[in-house]
């Protein structure tokens, strides 16, 4: 089953500035993809369409068969179905974490739906655990580490138990112990069928964050959609997208020239 369907679809921001042109492509079930580009190539938008927080300017978004618009999300049926569905991870984490401790945090959503106080107890306790931050239960989240906080807000979204994960650019500014807690719940998420959708410039984590990559030009279009290895091996493709560049350096009369992916720094000593 088709969970996102995007035919010839174009946003623009104010000011007509770009942020997709003439992008098609569709996400099955379970499936893990990442969204390869440059610093605003469209990655984020891609995502914030997904979400139904942007609706296209020109051609059609589509979510689990119905053309997602701000019409149908006010529908009542699936517009709640849709939110428990879907959840979106921001960049900036601390945006969605403002509750007192982080086991509120991670009730709040659960009791927005309405779920009774036994049920809101063993999605919070199974999350936890699952997450690895039983030790942060009763910490303020406003307290812990960029990477913990990231993992927090993670966890809110799965106390939903929703089936699609929509993440920008996740592993960003994460020590490298964060980072590989991350990547072995994402894992364990994608064995678990969730589909997950992650937008990341890092190319050194893609192969561990996805099997299909969708790759966006610095003109905001879809330049490749392939298995993540294929694109990482396609060097040409990486420089005309500025995801790499080439160094050139001299022996001598030769002069060679090597491509250096675009990769996140990860601070060993400073922490998250």
């Amino acid at each position: 089953m088709s969970v996102f369907e995007f035919e010839r679809v174009t946003y623009h921001y104010p000011g007509d500035l770009v942020g997709v042109e003439e992008v098609s492509f569709r996400i099955e079930a379970g499936e893990s993809i990442a969204l390869l580009g440059a610093n605003a190539s469209g990655k984020s938008t891609l995502l914030y369409l997904m979400d139904g927080l942007y609706f296209p300017q020109r051609g059609a978004v589509r979510a689990f068969g119905r053309e997602l618009t701000e019409r149908a999300l006010e529908a009542e049926g699936f517009g709640r179905a849709f939110r428990r569905q879907v959840g979106l991870l921001f960049q900036n984490s601390e945006a969605q974490l403002f509750s007192t401790t982080v086991e509120e945090e991670l009730a709040f959503g659960p009791l927005q739906l309405g779920l009774r106080a036994d049920e809101v107890r063993r999605r919070v306790d199974d999350t936890l655990t699952l997450s690895g931050i039983e030790h942060l239960r009763s910490r303020s989240p406003q307290a812990l580490s960029g990477g913990e906080k990231k993992r927090v807000a993670l966890a809110s979204l799965l106390t939903l138990a929703p089936s699609v994960l929509l993440l920008d650019e996740p592993t960003s500014g994460l020590d490298p112990r964060s980072l590989q807690a991350l990547l072995e719940l994402l894992a364990a998420l994608r064995g678990r069928g969730l589909t997950l959708v992650t937008a990341t410039h890092d190319l050194s984590v893609a192969p561990e964050l996805a099997e299909r990559g969708i790759v966006l030009s610095e003109a905001h279009r879809v330049a490749r959609d392939a298995p993540v290895a294929a694109v990482l091996q396609d060097m040409n493709l990486l420089l005309e997208v500025n995801l790499i560049h080439a160094h050139a350096h001299a022996h001598g009369s030769i002069t060679h020239v090597h491509p250096h992916p675009h990769v996140a720094y990860h601070d060993h000593e400073h922490g998250s």
